[in-house]
């Protein structure tokens, strides 16, 4: 008789039903702005950052919109690294953000 051997995922399979990109996106800004003196609780902020990150990364953008809101925390999260980034790719992830934001402003015609 053979065995089967059962392989982890790399990452967990999306669920539906799942956080959307904009709660993911407003927790990981909130987990950002966490500070604390205790070397324990910011071991778990930590944790829960780089959870929230691989969350906000694997969730599907469902519109312009949560594009706009995955670049934006990627830039924050970029400035915030001050010098990690050459000047130049910031200028175009800055653009990239910017260009986003003006295109899901615009009207969206009518699709016959």
């Amino acid at each position: 008789m053979s065995q089967i051997i059962v392989f982890p995922l790399a990452r967990p399979a999306p669920r539906s039903g799942g956080a959307d990109v904009a709660t993911l996106a407003d927790r990981l800004h909130k987990i950002e702005r966490s500070e604390s003196d205790d070397e324990a609780i910011m071991d778990l902020v930590v944790d829960a950052e780089l959870t929230a990150l691989d969350a906000l990364a694997a969730a599907p953008a469902a519109s312009q919109s949560d594009v706009t809101l995955k670049l934006a925390a990627l830039l924050r999260r970029l400035e915030a690294e001050d010098g990690m980034v050459p000047d130049g790719e910031m200028a175009l992830l800055r653009s990239a953000l910017r260009d986003m934001r003006r295109l899901a402003r615009r009207p969206v015609a009518a699709r016959a």
